[in-house]
């Protein structure tokens, strides 16, 4: 890994932990399986505001993606609420050594927690579309490329 992949690993992560010191209520950790696969971490910053944090694979490309995202969520459905959001998204080529081989994206998405009872489970599916701004020479797309992203996922509330 380069030391411009580093930084901005550690300014994500850095960035991941801080989204859950002033959480408002009912943050979760879970899986999320699809494009990305890996784990989930959303702390709400107010009632209907939340935070969105996948770091994983993407395993179409076998790519390290790190995304972060603020919801706003909707009760549309029958008490299962609908979110649209937006944010960054990283993607980083592990298998290179060129300070070339990460996109930096623009993310939007849509998606749905399902709560499951009192158990303290939901479970949650999402997508959306990731427009590239910044592309390393590894990549097909280029600037101004667009790819999309798709999910499912559980998460677990550690304050039910």
């Amino acid at each position: 890994m380069t030391t411009r992949q580093k930084i901005f690993s550690v300014v994500f992560f850095l960035l991941f932990l801080a989204s859950g010191l002033r959480a408002y209520e009912g943050t979760s950790i879970g899986l999320i399986v699809g494009k990305p696969l890996g784990m989930n971490f959303k702390p709400w910053i107010s009632e209907m505001t939340a935070l969105n944090v996948n770091f994983g694979i993407n395993p179409f490309d076998n790519l390290l993606f790190m995304n972060a995202d603020v919801l706003r969520h909707f009760d549309v459905l029958y008490q299962a609420p609908f979110y649209v959001g937006g944010g960054l998204c990283l993607q980083i080529d592990n298998r290179t050594k060129s300070d070339q081989n990460f996109s930096a994206n623009l993310r939007v998405v849509v998606g749905e927690d399902i709560w499951l009872g009192e158990s303290g489970f939901a479970l949650f599916w999402e997508g959306g579309g990731l427009g590239t701004f910044y592309d390393g020479v590894w990549f097909r797309g280029g600037r101004g490329s667009f790819d999309w992203t798709a999910a499912i996922g559980v998460h677990y509330y550690l304050s039910h």
